[in-house]
């Protein structure tokens, strides 16, 4: 992501997702359904209980709720001090869902469009 400060342009952070999925997916494809997970960020963030139970049960281990708060023992993680893991320290939120599009410029938000387009189509994700 742009925010997080590991690629500073539109191209190379776009690369990145990109090539970040399809590694992830080809990782999965070789696994079958008991061994590989797949979670959608925005299913966490709008429905953190329902997804990490979900989680949970898919790691044979016990929910709970404490598991969403997280970010009150953040600074035991080892690695908050990142800046791109500085929502650690945070609640889940939903806030930044589809805020790429509020923050790039219209040519930026076609870029991301032609270079994403058909893997975002794909994962089910809408114009």
């Amino acid at each position: 992501s742009l925010d997080a400060r590991i690629r500073q342009d539109i191209e190379g952070a776009a690369s990145r997702w990109l090539h970040d999925v399809a590694a992830c997916r080809a990782f999965g494809e070789g696994l079958d359904s008991a061994r590989f997970l797949e979670i959608r960020y925005e299913n966490l963030v709008h429905e953190p209980e329902r997804t990490l139970a979900t989680v949970c049960r898919f790691l044979g281990i016990r929910y709970h709720e404490e598991m969403l708060r997280f970010y009150r023992i953040a600074n035991q993680l080892g690695d908050g001090y990142h800046p791109h893991h500085r929502n650690l320290h945070n609640p889940l939120s939903n806030s930044s869902v589809g805020k790429w599009r509020e923050r790039l410029t219209p040519a930026q938000r076609d870029k991301v469009q032609v270079m994403l387009g058909s893997t975002l189509k794909e994962l089910g994700y809408s114009d």
